[in-house]
């Protein structure tokens, strides 16, 4: 323990000491800024999405307004209109037996 206090106690090592002690100071104050700047871009870049979002689903919405009226449109009348007919026999095929057993 006397040894790093006579150690310290020289010139040349506290100078040494000094300067470390500087230089980790400016480094993390660089840090800090760095980390700061970097957690206020993603809050603004975090904003900008939840917008972007807002509009795509407004977006969306009046897309399925639209579908669901185009939809509305095609029902029995126009395809009376299209020619097409209603089918009086209606037969199903089916098989007896089960395909697949177990």
């Amino acid at each position: 323990m006397t040894r790093i206090i006579e150690k310290v106690e020289k010139e040349e090592t506290r100078r040494k000491l000094f300067g470390l002690l500087i230089f980790s100071f400016i480094l993390m104050i660089a840090l800090y800024v760095y980390f700061m700047s970097v957690t206020v871009i993603k809050a603004i870049e975090r904003k900008n999405n939840i917008m972007l979002i807002q509009n795509l689903n407004s977006d969306n919405q009046l897309l399925e307004e639209s579908y669901f009226t185009i939809l509305n449109k095609f029902n029995k009348d126009y395809a009376y209109s299209l020619g097409f007919i209603d089918q009086k026999n209606t037969e199903f095929v089916f098989k007896s037996r089960p395909v697949a057993k177990r």
